[in-house]
C-alpha cells in the first residue's frame, strides 16, 4: 500500500530551512519529498504498512539552524487509492 503524508511546519523563513527539513525526511525513508518554505508544507510517500511518524517530527524540528524555532505536525497521513501512482501533490 502507498501513503501520502502532508506535514505543516511553522518557521521555515527561507530555501536552506526548506532544503534541511527535505534531506531529513528523505533520511527517513521516503520518497517524492517536496518541501516549500513559503507554504510551511512538507509533502512526501512512501510504499508498506502504515508508518508511525511519532520519531520523524522531533528531527524536523531540530533540523533548522540555531536562529529558527521549527514546528511541525501532521495534517494529513492516508493511503492513495489502489494503483495511484501519482508524486505528493
Amino acid at each position: 500500500m502507498r501513503f501520502h503524508v502532508r506535514l505543516e511546519i511553522e518557521g521555515m523563513t527561507c530555501p536552506l530551512c526548506s532544503q534541511r527539513v527535505g534531506k531529513v525526511i528523505e533520511e527517513g525513508g521516503f520518497s517524492g519529498v517536496r518541501v516549500d518554505f513559503q507554504s510551511g508544507v512538507a509533502d512526501f510517500e512512501y510504499s508498506g504498512p502504515k508508518r508511525d511518524l511519532a520519531t520523524l517530527l522531533p528531527k524536523i524540528e531540530v533540523s533548522g539552524l540555531p536562529r529558527h524555532n521549527f514546528r511541525a505536525r501532521v495534517k494529513d497521513h492516508a493511503a492513495l487509492p489502489h494503483g495511484d501512482n501519482r508524486k505528493s501533490r
